[in-house]
Order: structure tokens, then sequence, then C-alpha cells
């Protein structure tokens, strides 16, 4: 959503710094909607409507606790850093 892109595109979004300052200025602008207003915004992905303000709010929060201005995109999921982790520590 950040990077308002109209598809999804993997590359870009991979590695991509997101700042606290843009975190608060998506919290504002997506608490600002209601769900049918959050509908086809653009980089929100359908059927994450009800759910990504308060993504957005838990971000920030722990950005604000951890202190840290910035932090790092990644496309992986949760399976994926299991499984890094796993290689990881058997080597």
């Amino acid at each position: 959503m950040a990077q308002q892109l109209p598809t999804y595109e993997p590359a870009r979004i991979h590695n991509y710094t997101l700042t606290l300052e843009t975190v608060k200025n998506l919290e504002q602008d997506l608490l600002s909607r209601s769900k049918a207003q959050r509908e086809g915004l653009p980089g929100l992905e359908r059927g994450r409507e009800e759910v990504i303000a308060a993504g957005a709010v838990i971000l920030r929060t722990v950005m604000r606790t951890l202190r840290i201005s910035e932090c790092l995109v990644s496309d992986l999921g949760l399976r994926e850093g299991v499984l890094l982790d796993l290689a990881m520590r058997t080597r």
C-alpha cells in the first residue's frame, strides 16, 4: 500500500524500506475510511479490508515501542522463515 502498486510485484515489495512516518500516514488514512471505502485501494489485497487498519496500528505500536524509524519488508512468509531458521540451525 505504501508504494500504491496496482498489482502485486514481489520484487518491488521484498526489501522495501517502510518508514514509521509512512506507517502513521497509512494508519490515519485507513482509520478514516470505512471497510467499503478501503475496497480497491492500490496495494490492498482483496479480503483484507477489515484487518488492515488494525495491522497498521499494531505495526506503528511495535515500531514506536522498539524505537525504530524504519523496517525492511519481506515478501517471504512465516513458513519460509521457520524453514530458513531450521536450515541455519542444522548447519
